[in-house]
This record gives structure tokens, C-alpha cells and sequence, in this order.
């Protein structure tokens, strides 16, 4: 049985490659261009991917995925963990309408490459720390980056561009 165990998890993925399975798999589910990072800041790697698939409660078309880049070997952040920046994504078009709306107040905007990015204090509702961003495209999606360390999350901002299925 042990032998077993130790088989099956040698012949697993390690993270960061089941990490882009994710990614080349909600890529290819969803029904929008996501917008990736195209460059990495240094020593960052994919760790997680999220999707958001059509359900009774967001309706039949809507479509969202997040993922989660670490600094591998990092701990300048306060609590000794490392730093990461999330990209978050939708084409929830009813997004507007809810109040969790990122851009309900559309609070500080701020230049970044030439676009308005709207800057929050606190990564998200339930972590005070940290900043997110957030724009919706002309194509109607809302994006928000965000993460612990500005800098690390307006440099991720600054390299986005539109994906494809193989990333």
C-alpha cells in the first residue's frame, strides 16, 4: 500500500506544471480573450488557476478565471510568506448592477501604460493588506490585479496582453 501511494505521487505533477494544465485548460473552457501577464516579474511562477463556469445563481454565459503568481523563494512580505500577485477576470456584464462591483466607486484613478486603472486600498474584501487594481476593457471585461506589493502588481499590470488557448 505504501509502495503504491509513493508511486502515484511520484507520477504526479509537480505545482507549478499542474498550475499551466489549469491554464491551458480554463483557457480553453472559457468564452473570452483573457488577459495574462506576458512577462513575469523575476523569479514569479504560476501557482494556481481558478475558473468561474456558467451557473444557475451568474446566469448562462458568464465566465471568470483568476490566477495566482508567487515569487518562488521570497519573504520580503511582513507575515515571512512570499509575495504574489492575482489576475481576476470576468464578462459578467450584470457586474454593474451587484454591489460588489470593483469599480462601483471607481476610486483613484491612476495612468498605467496609457489606460485608467482604478487603485483600491486592501487586496479584496476580506484582506486589508495590500492593493488591487481594476479596469473593465472595452470588450466588457473586468479585470482586478492585486496583490500584497504594489510594485509587484503594477509591473504585472504593465505586461498584460490578450492569451491564447496555448499559452
Amino acid at each position: 500500500m505504501v509502495v503504491g501511494g509513493l508511486i502515484r505521487a511520484s507520477n504526479r505533477p509537480d505545482r507549478f506544471t499542474a498550475a499551466q494544465n489549469d491554464l491551458t485548460e480554463a483557457l480553453a473552457r472559457i468564452s473570452f480573450t483573457a488577459r495574462l501577464p506576458q512577462q513575469l516579474p523575476e523569479g514569479a511562477r504560476l501557482v494556481g488557476v481558478i475558473v468561474q463556469v456558467p451557473d444557475d445563481d451568474r446566469g448562462p454565459s458568464v465566465y471568470g478565471v483568476e490566477t495566482t503568481y508567487t515569487v518562488i523563494g521570497d519573504r520580503q512580505a511582513t507575515n515571512g510568506s512570499a509575495r504574489y500577485v492575482r489576475v481576476w477576470q470576468t464578462n459578467d456584464v450584470y457586474l454593474r448592477k451587484r454591489a460588489l462591483d470593483p469599480l462601483a466607486e471607481k476610486p483613484n484613478p491612476t495612468q498605467i501604460d496609457g489606460a485608467t486603472w482604478f487603485r483600491r486600498s486592501g487586496e479584496s474584501l476580506d484582506r486589508q493588506a495590500g492593493v488591487s487594481y481594476t479596469n473593465r476593457f472595452n470588450d466588457g471585461i473586468t479585470m482586478v490585479v492585486s496583490g500584497p506589493d504594489e510594485q509587484l502588481v503594477v509591473e504585472t499590470i504593465k505586461t498584460l496582453a490578450k492569451a491564447s488557448v496555448t499559452p
